[in-house]
């Protein structure tokens, strides 16, 4: 220990007597670590955080299987089977965590998230209100009964100002009188990362004010998250083997609907298993691209200290003439190096906030347009992790220059000779400058085909996105009939169509990129299939008239749908080019009987393909049917997207466009109101923050390899100083000079090229997922990253180059 603060004090010593090599070191690991450590912020969040409420470690998740595989939601009924039969939970809540919800006060429409859970949901969690009651068992045993609701802190304050009288006041919700009887604790905003936060809680008994597309009390209806606490001494596979036996009940009893069907226990940390597995790849990329960065700061380090200990040669000598071990002495310059990683570590926490905060723009926003229930945050697994990696940084750029200055001559040192020698350490400087290059070049080169892919789906995935958007109408969620609900879809669409500005307006079912989630069984008039499962497929989707002139989706062949198309007429259908070549010739898919899940449609038309996909998947086959001619018995056909294209801003326009909606029935829910460019931007969010932080992890990177490439010719030239100046006295030009060292530092750079050209080429299939439009062996992005990255290195190596050329022969000599 002795030693060691010795070793600490000395390290200082010698750092204080360097302000800009330390600056420089500092500043280096502080970028590396602190993407780092940002990154680590985002895998935590996604994977390891607990929910922030008292004894989270308690919790888990409780989730639906089938056959085994998968992560989805429970009906009611089987919810009240596990809860009255487990003992191994001390309590076990439900909910439906996306209810969407219309708050209508005095007259005024406001979109919120509401969650619909079970009565005993904040008790499971252990938390206590900030103003009045949670939910009473009595208010969740009558369906319909006890219309009350709990509304979060955050939308108290922002909505009803603060109101300390806010308990007992009535508001409306989805067309339905509430009484709020309870505030939320503030900050909490539900219990599923990732998720919209919630704005207002209600209890089940009152699902069919926040849900209406099937009978939540059914079997056959699963929308429900199960959470529940574990009780003392329960460990998460026991809770596991119960439920699983209590689930191989429950398909006993009622095989039509949960046949196959288990359950999975999993500890309430970070997102929902779906999201993880959504999340995993990009998440991955991003880790591999910041270790990366992280190398090339470690050898870009590496290189410096080479050439630091080099200067210090005479030092290191000396110490080694008085006795000091190559052991010791390794160990005190790794002291250095550690001092330096500390250092940028803490630094480094600056970084990494910085860079949570743009992360978070990624994961703050769902693709609905809703505020998520996300955070980043420097929590104790973060810190650890910060200060491992930076020790472990600071071990692994020190050890190797700490060996090679361990091994120096002491002759020559202590006679100042071999200054122009070691051809070992110089062989080593520039291996690590020319795996920096290598490895920048990857990073480049990956922004490079994000960026290309970036601008293909802002330019639009197959259909005009400037000047499109659309609201989400709902007017199933107040109880309106079919015909009540098709009257009303269509008064919205001719009055938004009589705006000015407003080109053409059009339902559907689903949004342009999304189908129902499910595809449907095709087949050709006396060409079925003679089992389902080899039925051919396509993607479906309900949509009316002008759909493809709102959308700007070339019609190739045929007519749109029209006012003809009715429920009492035959069923139309329209395929895209990539179904039509799939199953008939050039040119005979007009006119022809499509079956679809068994029913016959006649083709009226066909456009082309809409659907925007990567690279590395197909164009999928889409079938579109008649919004107007699709089934009304669910509620599915009841409610509708509806597009507007317009010739002005969107944005500018939504306002209009909203209230014009809510003239026809302000009761109605309307949500999801935003311009197509924003929901691409939130739809394509890993694309965006993988292009994004590419892009930032590139420029670092050509930055340091630009560093240790200037680092190591200048240090080059001046150790070269005396055998430039006897070639200038000889008669060497000033240029020829120049031209010796930027021609050193071209080859570097090239070599360094040629090795990350090969790299980024097996590495772009790393990408392809995320490609749309480009492919991983694009020209231009493989061909721009070596410009780029030569234009680097002869930038780096021009002022040691002017260096070289302006050095005084006779000075040098003399000083010499």
């Amino acid at each position: 220990m002795t030693t060691l603060l010795q070793d600490v004090k000395y390290g200082l010593r010698l750092l204080g007597r360097s302000p800009a090599f330390a600056a420089v070191a500092v500043l280096t690991l502080a970028l590396g670590i602190g993407a780092n450590t940002a990154i680590f912020s985002l895998l935590d969040a996604l994977f390891l955080m607990p929910l922030p409420v008292p004894n989270a470690s308690q919790l888990v998740d409780v989730y639906k299987t089938r056959n085994g595989r998968g992560y989805g939601e429970l009906s009611y009924p089987d919810y009240v089977f596990y809860r009255d039969r487990s003992d191994a939970f001390s309590a076990l809540a439900a909910e439906y965590p996306t209810a969407p919800i219309n708050l209508v006060i005095s007259g005024e429409s406001q979109e919120l998230n509401g969650s619909v859970v079970s009565q005993n949901y904040f008790h499971v969690l252990e938390l206590s209100p900030f103003l009045g009651r949670f939910f009473v068992r009595e208010e969740d045993q009558a369906p319909g009964r006890n219309p009350v609701a709990v509304i979060s802190y955050a939308l108290w304050q922002r909505r009803f100002g603060g109101d300390a009288g806010i308990l007992g006041k009535t508001v409306q919700l989805n067309g339905t009188v509430f009484t709020i009887v309870g505030v939320a604790p503030k900050g909490f905003q539900g219990a599923i990362l990732g998720l919209p936060a919630t704005d207002v809680w209600i209890p089940a008994a009152m699902f069919h004010a926040g849900y209406h597309y099937c009978d939540a009390f059914q079997r056959d209806c699963t929308v429900l998250n199960l959470v529940g606490r574990l009780k003392q001494g329960v460990t998460p596979a026991r809770a596991q083997a119960e439920m699983s036996g209590l689930a191989r009940q429950l398909e006993a009893a009622f095989p039509e609907t949960n046949r196959g069907i288990g359950v999975a226990v999993v500890p309430a940390r970070g997102v929902r298993p779906v999201e993880r597995a959504e999340s995993a790849p990009a998440a991955a990329l991003l880790f591999g691209a910041v270790g990366l960065v992280l190398l090339i700061a470690c050898a870009n380090l590496a290189g410096l200290l080479l050439v630091r200990n080099t200067a210090r040669r005479r030092e290191i000598a000396l110490r080694l003439a008085l006795g000091a071990g190559r052991g010791r002495l390794v160990r005190q310059l790794v002291t250095e190096g550690l001092l330096l990683s500390v250092a940028g570590g803490l630094a480094g926490l600056w970084v990494a906030l910085q860079g949570q905060n743009l992360l978070l723009n990624f994961y703050a926003t769902a693709s609905e347009g809703g505020q998520t229930y996300f955070t980043l945050r420097l929590d104790p697994r973060v810190l650890g992790f910060a200060l491992a990696l930076s020790i472990l940084t600071g071990v692994l750029f020190s050890v190797i220059p700490g060996v090679q200055a361990s091994r120096a001559n002491l002759t020559d040192a202590m006679k100042d000779a071999g200054l122009a020698t070691g051809r070992h350490r110089s062989r080593l400087r520039d291996v690590l400058v020319v795996g920096q290059v290598a490895l920048s070049l990857v990073l480049v080169t990956g922004a490079g085909l994000l960026l290309r892919s970036l601008g293909n789906i802002y330019r639009g995935p197959g259909y005009d996105v400037a000047h499109l958007a659309w609201l989400r109408l709902r007017p199933s969620l107040i109880g309106y009939p079919a015909a009540k609900a098709w009257a009303y879809q269509r008064e919205v669409i001719r009055r938004l169509e009589a705006l000015p500005g407003v080109v053409a307006a059009s339902p559907e079912d689903y949004s342009p990129l999304r189908n129902s989630g499910d595809d449907v069984s095709i087949w050709l008039p006396g060409k079925a299939p003679t089992r389902p499962e080899l039925a051919a497929r396509a993607g479906i989707n309900q949509v009316g008239p002008r759909t493809f002139e709102t959308l700007g989706v070339p019609l190739l062949q045929g007519r749109e749908f029209n006012q003809q198309d009715r429920k009492d007429t035959p069923s139309v259908a329209i395929v895209n080019e990539t179904l039509a070549d799939r199953m008939w010739s050039p040119g005979k898919a007009v006119g022809s009987i499509l079956v679809v899940e068994g029913q016959p449609y006649r083709v009226i038309g066909t456009v082309k393909d809409a659907q925007y996909h990567a690279m590395s998947e197909r164009p999928a086959a889409f079938v579109y049917v008649d919004y107007w001619q699709q089934d009304t018995s669910t509620s599915w056909g009841e409610d509708s997207r509806t597009m507007v294209r317009m010739a002005g801003d969107p944005r500018a326009m939504l306002p209009l466009l909203r209230r014009t909606a809510a003239s026809v029935d302000p009761n109605v829910p309307i949500s999801e109101d935003r311009p197509m460019r924003e929901w691409l931007a939130d739809e394509f969010s890993p694309v965006r923050m993988a292009g994004t932080s590419l892009v930032c992890f590139a420029g670092l990177a050509l930055l340091l390899s630009a560093i240790g490439l200037y680092g190591i010719l200048a240090f080059t030239v001046s150790q070269r100083t005396r055998e430039i100046a006897v070639r200038m006295a000889l008669g060497a030009g000033r240029s020829g000079v120049a031209k010796q060292v930027v021609r050193r530092g071209a080859l570097l750079g090239l070599t360094g090229t040629a090795i990350g050209l090969a790299a980024a080429l097996a590495g772009g299939r790393l990408v392809a997922s995320w490609l749309y439009g480009v492919r991983g062996y694009d020209p231009i992005a493989l061909l721009a990253g070596p410009v780029l990255l030569i234009g680097v290195a002869l930038v780096a190596s021009y002022l040691p180059a002017r260096r070289a050329s302006s050095v005084d022969p006779a000075a040098a000599l003399r000083f010499e």
